[in-house]
């Protein structure tokens, strides 16, 4: 009995011990999981083909795959505990649906069974496009880049020639990226001409491809006008030869803005984007439209999270001779991403690092553009055979996907023919978001340099109607056009995207790199100022001899016929603006008073953009009034106050970055003291109301250098419930495209993610709509039918105040940025007065095309782009916005419908008659004949080149 008694109770215990196993391993079996990524890598196998698959699990295993394809069985032991892990697998026909089944085994017990229907394999060609990224300044001296690249360019010149006799597909091509290199090249006179010849014929070849811009620059910092003269520049060296140039590229700047018009106008159609570390929610390839519907290219969006060095994400940078595992290393890489792609974008890979709201797309094509930055180097560094070796070595293994060695424009002459309709058009405006590095608008740190180039761009346009319509000596007009050359180059390459090297993203530069950098930037600032001074070329601020008024106590209140303005003396702010002839008041009374002046932190706080906190710029002020003829001039000073806020950031960026640990108390005693030995910042205002015109006139003047942890901002609360801007000859709203505005945002980040440059993670900030823009000619708010239009004539960058809080209206006037960026060595310390000059006017429409027409009218008669009277539009809704004189004989004309309507109208050219012209681009090449006497046919809001040619 005792010995039954004893076998039933170790029965039992053996029994409840193999249901805890069976249970465990169930457990086990059912709480492991596995993607299964059926991938379009496939090669032949005597008279199988064999196709990779993926499994990609959600825990480490160890042990055996079994895969059976349609009833072909492969195995595959791990070797050693994996997630990731590829398996070969045999197939006998691939343009039909298969079965797929895999078991996993975890030292021999089945963990995972799955079963699954494959489609036919999809097949790929994959346009690797070889490029150096040209970076002006962030590695070395602009002088010593300069000569790098002129050495890249013999390089890929000697690559072309030793690969020239490869497989198809494998003959070495580059795509320039930029055509900075290549005018130097071409008019450097200590290179050889035979060598020149090399390079010459290699372009019209298409064997290297020269971008369309002649650098990577940052768009919101540019006039429309100087976006042209980018492309100008480019034409200029490329045309004399026929060199075809059909690809525009901007690569690692976050701001894509202004392009559609310009380009679409120069007949460029297509243009490829490289975000550094960021996306915008757009899918890799589709038309972008100017929200008017006149203009559209086509764009390529980087897909890889290194943006423009998407090489970088699939494993591509060898060295040869290859390494057998770093090539299976790649040949995955290349397999997951493509199956992944096949499901849509985006990609699995980038749903880890990035929030899409919720947007996904298709990806219909059987075409991939792959960007490939250098295998070897960085930044302005050579290409190598890699990229050649990597297809031939590809293509001799595997029949899909083929990759072929290309240039963007075979890429997307081959996707427009065979997807125009499946590719999907999104209209609006691709906003800059790189200007809000460590929370300030980035331009802000030269604002001299700014109003400078600004002031040229609106002197050209006078300068050019003489140049050609008053020729006093025959070479005046050689002259202008080498001058006009020359400076807009300059203002180029200071706006490409680096301020000076900097101390993080790798970089190696010397202490005479930095010298000289500081002193070629200053050199390139100074010239369109020079230019202007040797034209006589002045703008005269203020000709009236103003005569002090006293008042009494109390607010001071200026009426002219148009205006009833108040201004608040204790407050140094205008607190009422009547429109009488409305007889609406645009002043909020919940906010801070018109043109009062505030001081601005906004910050990203581990990539969210949760902090924005602004002072009173002034602890007190002082008010004088004056009088001239009827016209009234307030000026307002006062001692500016000192910021300590915004030091946490500063705090939390320096661990961040480089794992200085400074608490926010010290920074704040060191800024204390620091301050006192530095000369104050001094800051002035003026508001002009003149007698006889509808308008008023906001006027600030900074001097001293004295640091400042803070953007220094001008508010302008207005009741107006929409506000529009313009950008590149396009009225926009403000406003996510998502949410029913015309600005493309940013993705959000959600995870720290890869990077080319693992040291720039804390400047990962991007999270939607950036906080900020840059107008070109108006900001304008609308309340019912009432309009209030500012235009700003040296500082464009505006913040919405709805950019932080949805209830509140208006925006603010960005003037000046971190100061102490000066200080830090990595901008400008103001020199002298710098003046930031704004207009204010208001009116009733009927439409929204209507206020457009007007706000464009008095942005134009502000910034002094008159009408010509050389050049007479007799229709005003067709304004002449650009003119480029050729010869005495022959000029373009840049047109730009303003009305949002259709228009027609006859052109002139007074004291001249006209000979011939046509439809043409920016710098003359014709592209449609225009009937004599001129009758110009514009599309809403088209942006269109005439050339006239003349007895």
């Amino acid at each position: 009995m005792i010995f039954l008694w004893r076998f039933a109770m170790y029965g039992k215990i053996v029994y409840t011990a193999i249901f805890v196993i069976i249970s465990c391993s169930y457990a086990i079996a059912t709480t492991f999981n596995a993607t299964i990524y059926p991938t379009p890598l496939v090669y032949k196998h005597k008279e199988f083909y064999c196709q990779r698959i993926i499994i990609q699990a959600d825990q480490e295993f160890e042990g055996q795959i079994i895969a059976s394809l349609d009833g072909v069985v492969t195995k595959k032991n791990t070797g050693s505990k994996v997630k990731e892990i590829s398996i070969d697998c045999y197939r006998r026909i691939i343009t039909q649906p298969s079965h797929l089944d895999v078991t996993i085994k975890n030292n021999n017990t089945i963990i995972t069974k799955k079963t699954l229907t494959i489609p036919p394999v999809k097949l790929w060609k994959i346009y690797c496009v070889p490029f150096t990224h040209v970076d002006i300044g962030f590695t070395q001296s602009q002088k010593n880049i300069r000569t790098q690249n002129i050495k890249n360019i013999d390089t890929a010149l000697a690559i072309i020639e030793k690969t020239q006799l490869y497989p198809k597909g494998s003959s070495f091509k580059m795509f320039t990226e930029v055509s900075w290199p290549i005018q130097e090249y071409l008019y450097d006179e200590s290179i050889k001409q035979e060598k020149k010849i090399k390079l010459i014929t290699a372009l019209k070849r298409g064997q290297l491809e020269p971008g369309a811009f002649i650098i990577s620059h940052q768009n919101r910092f540019l006039t429309p006008e100087a976006i042209v003269a980018s492309l100008h520049t480019t034409f200029t060296a490329a045309r004399p030869f026929n060199i075809p140039v059909k690809t525009a590229c901007i690569h690692d700047v976050m701001d894509f803005s202004k392009l559609t018009k310009v380009l679409y106008a120069n007949s460029i159609p297509y243009v490829l984007i490289g975000p550094n570390d960021a996306r915008y929610i757009v899918p890799p390839l589709f038309y972008l439209a100017s929200p008017d519907g006149s203009a559209s290219v086509l764009v390529w969006h980087s897909v890889g999270l290194n943006g423009y060095g998407e090489n970088f994400d699939l494993a591509m940078r060898l060295s040869v001779p290859f390494d057998k595992r770093a090539f299976e290393k790649m040949e995955n890489h290349i397999a997951l991403h493509f199956a992944q792609l096949e499901k849509g974008y985006p990609t699995a890979n980038i749903l880890q690092y990035y929030d899409y709201n919720g947007r996904h797309w298709d990806y219909p094509y059987d075409a991939y553009l792959l960007p490939f930055y250098p295998a070897e180097g960085g930044d302005n560094q050579p290409q190598n055979t890699v990229p050649s070796e990597i297809a031939k070595q590809w293509n001799e293994t595997f029949i899909n996907p083929k990759i072929v060695i290309a240039t963007p424009s075979q890429f997307f002459d081959y996707v427009q023919s065979k997807y125009h309709s499946s590719i999907p058009r999104l209209k609006g405006e691709m906003t800059p978001f790189w200007g809000e590095q460590i929370y300030l608008d980035f331009i802000q740190v030269d604002p001299q340099r700014l109003a400078s180039e600004y002031a040229f761009t609106r002197g050209i346009f006078r300068q050019a109607i003489k140049s050609i319509a008053q020729p006093h000596e025959s070479d005046n007009l050689s002259v202008f056009l080498q001058q006009y050359l020359a400076a807009y180059k300059a203002i180029l390459l200071n706006s490409d995207h680096n301020p000076r090297p900097v101390p993080f993203g790798k970089t190696h530069y010397t202490p005479d790199d930095v010298k000289d950098w500081m002193k070629t930037r200053d050199e390139w600032a100074k010239v369109p100022a020079s230019i202007l001074k040797k034209w006589n070329y002045y703008e005269q601020m203020d000709e009236h001899t103003w005569q002090k008024v006293e008042y009494g106590k109390g607010p001071i209140v200026i009426e002219n016929p148009f205006y009833s303005v108040t201004i608040a003396p204790e407050k140094g702010e205008i607190v009422s603006i009547v429109d009488k002839e409305t007889n609406k008041e645009w002043v909020r009374a919940d906010s801070y008073g018109f043109n009062a002046y505030l001081q601005v932190v906004r910050g990203e706080n581990g990539a969210l953009r949760n902090y924005f906190a602004w002072q009173k710029g002034y602890s007190s002020t002082e008010i004088s009034l004056f009088s001239h003829r009827g016209d009234y001039k307030v000026v307002i000073e006062g001692k500016v106050q000192q910021y300590y806020r915004g030091l946490e950031l500063l705090s939390d960026f320096l661990h961040s970055a480089f794992g200085v640990s400074l608490p926010p108390w010290l920074l704040k005693a060191v800024y204390f003291f620091y301050q006192l030995f530095t000369p104050s910042l001094s800051l002035t205002q003026e508001i002009i109301i003149p007698h006889n015109q509808k308008h008023i006139e906001c006027i600030q003047r900074f001097s001293g250098s004295q640091p400042q942890v803070s953007e220094h901002v001008f508010s302008y609360p207005l009741e107006g419930k929409t506000i529009f801007y313009d950008s590149a000859f396009t009225p926009l709203q403000w406003g996510s495209s998502l949410e029913g505005g015309d600005s493309i945002p940013a993705a959000r980040n959600i995870a720290p993610f890869k990077s080319i440059n693992d040291t720039l993670y804390p400047f990962q900030w991007m999270h939607g709509l950036p906080p900020s823009f840059h107008c070109d000619y108006f900001v304008m708010a609308k309340d019912g039918n009432h309009y209030a239009v500012f235009v700003p004539l040296d500082s464009k960058a505006i913040i919405p105040e709805n950019a932080y809080d949805t209830t509140k209206k208006g925006f603010y006037h960005c003037c000046i940025g971190w100061t102490l960026w000066g200080k830090l060595g990595l901008g400008r310390s103001l020199e002298g007065e710098t003046v930031f000059r704004s207009v204010f006017t208001s009116f009733k429409a009927d439409t929204h095309n209507m206020a457009c027409m007007k706000a464009y009218q008095k942005s134009f008669e502000v910034s002094g782009m008159d009408v010509s009277r050389f050049i007479e539009v007799k229709n005003p809704a067709i304004r002449p916005v650009w003119l480029f004189p050729h010869s005495t004989s022959r000029l373009t004309v840049g047109l730009f419908e303003v009305s949002g309507t259709s228009q027609r109208s006859y052109v002139y050219c007074s004291s001249k008659s006209i000979k011939r012209a046509y439809y043409s681009t920016s710098d003359g090449i014709r592209l449609k004949d225009l009937n004599v006497p001129l009758m110009v046919t514009m599309y809403p809001y088209e942006l269109k080149f005439i050339t006239i040619e003349t007895f």
